[in-house]
């Protein structure tokens, strides 16, 4: 369960080190930072898919997911919260690149509900068909999350940023899959023992990138 922490390191190491980045507050910059928590465990679930998998890699696989869900509707309810003028990017008209935050938001939603065993019955014919539609939007999930990063102008500032949060975005899901085509497992090498380890190391990494997305609305704002 290093992978989603390390992922937000990265994320956070291409934004803290910007061409020149714009200061609105703590709080503004915090929820900033869950927002790429929630994309750094969207990467993370690259590196942990593994199908067919033992009980205990199906948890740590919901629990990405569930983390990287949960993550994205603080981020968002979160400004609503605490500045009501994001309340017109619901509208149809907001700009394209936070109407992509939605539907990444909503592709989340959709991919999660559908996974669990009775939802994906009923909506899937045959396991092949869930795992191709599973592929499928999560890829256009962590494709929308990361051009609403982008489109926002505020955490990626220049053309060095864009380029290495593009890279990490795409290579690492292929990069992911390449190693377990050659049989290297994730990222970590490591399997959990059990589901109980993986639902403690799970909460564990949730803590950690919480912290690190507060470092980093403290970094922001001496």
């Amino acid at each position: 369960m290093i992978s989603p922490v390390a992922c937000l390191l990265a994320l956070l190491l291409i934004c803290v080190v910007p061409d020149g980045y714009p200061v609105s507050g703590t709080s503004w910059d915090w929820l900033g930072g869950i927002g790429l928590a929630s994309l750094a465990f969207l990467l993370a679930l690259s590196w942990e898919a593994e199908s067919p998998a033992p009980q205990p890699r199906l948890t740590v696989h919901r629990n990405l997911a569930l983390a990287a869900t949960g993550l994205a509707l603080l981020h968002a309810v979160g400004y609503l919260v605490t500045d009501p003028i994001t309340f017109e990017y619901l509208k149809p008209k907001a700009p394209a690149y936070m109407l992509l935050g939605i539907l990444g938001f909503a592709i989340m939603l959709f991919v999660t509900i559908t996974s669990l065993p009775g939802p994906r019955r009923r909506i899937y014919a045959r396991f092949s068909h869930f795992r191709g539609w599973h592929l499928g939007l999560s890829v256009a999930a962590v494709i929308a999350a990361a051009w609403h990063v982008i489109g926002t102008g505020y955490l990626i500032t220049g053309p060095w940023q864009l380029t290495a949060l593009v890279l990490l975005t795409l290579l690492l899901p292929a990069l992911a899959y390449l190693a377990r085509r050659q049989g290297l497992g994730t990222v970590t090498g490591q399997r959990p023992a059990s589901a109980g380890f993986a639902n403690r190391s799970a909460i564990l990494a949730l803590l950690i990138c919480m912290l690190l997305a507060n470092l980093y609305a403290v970094a922001k704002n001496p």
